[in-house]
């Protein structure tokens, strides 16, 4: 439910980019939302999900994972309280490197293009579309970029 009203106010929201936080110590007890709900509502609000589970076992990181996975963020596991500022400082670092391109191309409507991107000291980052594209529509340049 938390999940899912989060996401909700989000999409309200403009911003370029949504993130959400969660911190979870595995147990989902009288949720009124699904995983899977809980994992639209995040995709439909374009929000990439950071969950931190404070000692989960398999089970409950599993299923975190099912809520970051396809928005693009990341389950991290803490084994206690006391390891809390290492996790937050993970997704700190991978969140301060990220980037976000703007490409305007004055290509017809309809056809195709291939951009490529590189940056010094970094790999290549590839993807096609077609005119016009849409903010955020490449997962294989959020990849190179984090």
């Amino acid at each position: 439910g938390a999940v899912q009203m989060a996401s909700d106010d989000l999409a309200k929201v403009k911003a370029q980019k949504h993130v959400l936080i969660v911190l979870s110590d595995g147990a989902s007890q009288n949720d009124t939302a699904s995983l899977a709900d809980a994992t639209a509502a995040a995709k439909a609000a374009g929000a990439t999900v950071y969950a931190v589970s404070i000692g989960g076992n398999e089970t409950a990181l599993s299923q975190l994972r099912q809520l970051t996975g396809p928005t693009g963020g990341e389950t991290i596991s803490a084994a206690d309280t006391s390891t809390l500022d290492a996790a937050y400082q993970k997704i700190a670092d991978n969140l301060g490197s990220t980037f976000t391109f703007t490409y305007s191309s004055l290509a017809e409507k309809g056809s195709k293009i291939n951009l490529v991107v590189t940056a010094p000291g970094m790999g290549v980052g590839t993807t096609s579309l077609t005119a016009p594209g849409t903010a955020g529509s490449s997962s294989s340049l959020v990849t190179w970029c984090t």
